[in-house]
C-alpha cells in the first residue's frame, strides 16, 4: 500500500466533499465558506507532503465544524503519513464513527493500521472496505493480502 493510492482516496475525498458543507445564516454560510477553504488547503498540502501544513488545514476545518467526517479523516492520513499513528488513529476513528459504512475511511483506517503493526485488524477494516466496494481494498484484497496472508510482505 503506497502513498499514491490514498493520496488518491484524499484528492477523491477533496473533490467530492464540498458538497459536504451546509449553509444556514449569514454566520453559518461564512463558516461553512471558511471550513471549505481550509478543508481545500489541506487536500493540497497533502497532495503535495507537506503534512505539516494539512494538519493545521485540517485542524482548523474541526474547528469550525467538529463534526466533519472528512476533515477528521484526512488529518488522521496527514498524522499517519508523518508516522503519529495513534494520533492517525483517532482521528481516522471519529471519521469511521460518523460514517461507519464509508469504504473508503475503513480502507484508509487499515491502512493506518497496517502500518501501525496491527495486520490482523487492519485486514479486517480493508476486507470490510472491499465489501462496501472500495475500489483500493478491493485490489488491496487481491494483489496484496496474499502476500501478506503468506508472509511474503513481513
Amino acid at each position: 500500500m503506497d502513498r499514491p493510492a490514498i493520496t488518491g482516496a484524499l484528492v477523491i475525498l477533496v473533490t467530492a466533499c464540498f458538497a459536504c458543507f451546509s449553509a444556514g445564516s449569514a454566520a453559518a454560510s461564512q463558516q461553512s465558506n471558511d471550513a471549505r477553504e481550509w478543508f481545500e488547503k489541506g487536500g493540497l498540502y497533502s497532495a503535495y507532503g507537506n503534512e505539516k501544513a494539512a494538519i493545521n488545514s485540517f485542524q482548523k476545518v474541526l474547528a469550525l465544524e467538529p463534526d466533519n467526517a472528512d476533515a477528521a479523516f484526512n488529518l488522521g492520513v496527514a498524522y499517519a503519513e508523518k508516522g503519529e499513528y495513534e494520533k492517525a488513529l483517532n482521528y481516522v476513528n471519529m471519521a469511521v464513527k460518523e460514517s461507519p459504512q464509508n469504504g473508503v475511511y475503513l480502507y484508509g483506517r487499515g491502512w493506518v493500521l497496517l502500518r501501525e503493526g496491527s495486520r490482523d485488524n487492519a485486514l479486517e477494516d480493508i476486507k470490510r472496505a472491499a465489501e462496501l466496494g472500495s475500489s483500493d481494498a478491493v485490489r488491496f484484497m487481491k494483489d496484496i493480502a496474499p502476500r501478506l496472508n503468506s508472509g511474503a510482505g513481513k
